[in-house]
């Protein structure tokens, strides 16, 4: 079912698709779902003084469809003194270099927090040695060359394709830290995009450029998935469902050595967590139909339809071959008959047990004797 001009109050609305009258299975007669509405949310792009052309192609590539609900804000590096970071979906550090301390702790604070960063390298990021926030040493090569794996299984890469055709001018070695999951690698086997966590948040590294000044990306129809996938994950979209299956667990935190607390309220309007729990609980599985509010540890709240798998609602009969296989299954009889006939076997018999056994009668027999033959040779002396 679809919905065209739907419109509905800002935040988040709970809907119902209900079929009458009901029939002779009405648990499923219901449908529901969660629909969030809000302002597309800004996406900060940093960029070293000077350098104003950097945000180009990323700006064009994430405002090409209202879908992404995202826009780009650019600003040079040197300017965001003080600014607040909490009310960005994420933060864009494209080859910015060496960063002032001050703003380098107050992004680490906003990521750590449950903010997210892209973090790309370049010339600057060579020149300073070192990733802005993740902080591990790396150093470049310049070698032309495409990319040899990319993880689209990844949250961050689903559907962005294989990188056709694309030419990096340079690579990036560095020892990623523990944990972290290498996405994309070059053709040479060097890291090309790799995830870290830091405390509530999440840091993307892509170790090339946005712009066209180190790689070819740009001009290729794979770069505008993978910013606008890339994107919608560090987001945080894919913390969101309007409706799932009962059973399905939500994230509520990515480490317990956060302080903030998580909350779930249930269907029936009562907070699902303890104390303790909401401080620890990693996960909480929506075991009952209906609508749960979930505020994650990152502050992030989210409206969970939640309603019974579908497929317990297919009542037709199992085949008969289907059932008498079931059955069957393990029974040494019926693969017997399903042979055609019992099968023989010759087992071969082993002998190392008996010659262990006649070894160790013999060990002790010659004992006895040996002991009699001191006992006689005492009594002659």
């Amino acid at each position: 079912m679809e919905f065209l001009g739907f419109d509905v109050p800002y935040g988040a609305s709970r809907g119902e698709v209900t079929i009458t009258p009901a029939d002779n299975l009405p648990g499923d007669d219901v449908f529901r779902f969660s629909v969030e509405r809000e302002d597309p949310r800004k996406v900060l792009f940093l960029y070293t003084a000077g350098r104003t052309r950097e945000p180009f192609y990323y700006k064009a590539a994430m405002e090409s469809s209202a879908a992404t609900g995202l826009t780009v804000e650019a600003a040079p590096l040197e300017q965001v003194i003080g600014r607040d970071f909490s009310k960005y979906a994420f933060v864009v550090l494209n080859n910015v270099g060496e960063m002032d301390k001050g703003i380098a702790d107050a992004l680490c604070g906003y990521v750590q927090k449950g903010g997210a960063a892209l973090i790309t390298l370049g010339g600057n990021s060579a020149r300073a040695g070192k990733i802005p926030l993740a902080g591990e040493r790396f150093t470049t090569g310049h070698l032309t060359q495409g990319a040899g794996y990319v993880d689209e299984q990844t949250p961050a890469l689903a559907g962005v394709g294989r990188f056709q055709n694309v030419q990096f001018l340079d690579s990036v070695q560095f020892e990623p830290k523990a944990g972290a999951r290498i996405s994309a690698k070059l053709s040479d086997g060097s890291p090309l995009v790799v995830e870290e966590r830091m405390g509530e948040g999440r840091m993307l590294i892509f170790t090339s450029t946005l712009d066209n000044s180190s790689n070819d990306f740009p001009l290729h129809a794979s770069f505008l998935p993978f910013v606008v996938q890339s994107g919608h994950y560090l987001a945080g979209g894919e913390e969101t469902g309007s409706s799932v299956v009962a059973g399905t667990a939500v994230t509520l935190r990515r480490s317990r050595g956060q302080s903030a607390t998580a909350d779930v309220i249930g269907p029936d309007g009562k907070h699902e967590l303890g104390l303790g729990e909401a401080a620890k609980a990693l996960s909480f599985g929506l075991a009952k139909e209906g609508f749960y509010e979930v505020q994650r540890a990152s502050g992030r709240r989210s409206v969970e339809a939640v309603h019974a798998d579908r497929r317990e609602s297919d009542l037709s009969r199992i085949p008969q071959e289907t059932l008498d296989l079931w059955r069957n299954t393990g029974s040494s009889a019926a693969a017997a008959a399903a042979g055609g006939g019992t099968e023989q076997q010759t087992v071969p018999w082993s002998l190392w047990r008996y010659v262990l056994a006649v070894a160790l009668a013999a060990a002790i027999v010659e004992s006895i004797f040996a002991s009699r033959y001191l006992n006689k040779e005492r009594q002659t002396a």
